[in-house]
């Protein structure tokens, strides 16, 4: 995680300097301060694009903040799908290498009343991050946590491949 640190902050350069040449560097790019940055988006696909470098990397992004946010919130305004105070929490890092992250999410799902465990059709019962979640939530349910409800939800269902049926 600090190699994503340093490269977020200084560049695919910052790698090759040592401590003292990092410490002092002239150019330090403008990084937004803690607390909340407001963003407004009248699309879901300006949103994505609007907060690509926050949540994922992205090649084609020039700063990417991502290693740096702990959580992004988004507010739906007067939207009636949403009940008011339903909160939906993508859970990045299950199955992640640094333990950082996992251990981040795993405490996250210790606190959520309901689990969603989203995933394509063909992967999901290949799918080692599924069956982690999955497997973390039940041991959460026994453990006397929060969580009453799981529900696996396959996407890509209407993708049907013709040779894979059975006649």
């Amino acid at each position: 995680m600090a190699r994503e640190k340093i490269t977020a902050i200084y560049g695919e350069e910052g790698l090759e300097k040592d401590y003292s040449e990092l410490v002092g560097a002239r150019q330090v790019p403008v990084i937004p301060g803690t607390g909340t940055k407001t963003l407004t988006f009248d699309t879901a696909k300006e949103l994505s694009k609007g907060i690509g470098c926050y949540i994922r990397s992205e090649k084609k992004s020039e700063q990417q903040f991502w290693p740096l946010v702990k959580r992004v919130t988004i507010f739906l305004p007067k939207s009636p799908a949403l009940l008011e105070g339903d909160v939906l929490v993508d859970l990045p890092g299950a199955g992640d290498v640094s333990k950082c992250r996992s251990d981040m999410w795993k405490e996250c799902l210790s606190q959520c009343s309901s689990v969603w465990i989203v995933s394509e059709m063909n992967r999901a019962l290949s799918e080692k991050e599924a069956d982690e979640i999955f497997d973390t939530s039940l041991r959460t349910i026994a453990g006397g946590g929060e969580c009453h409800n799981i529900t696996f939800i396959c996407t890509k269902t209407d993708i049907i491949n013709p040779r894979e049926i059975k006649a």
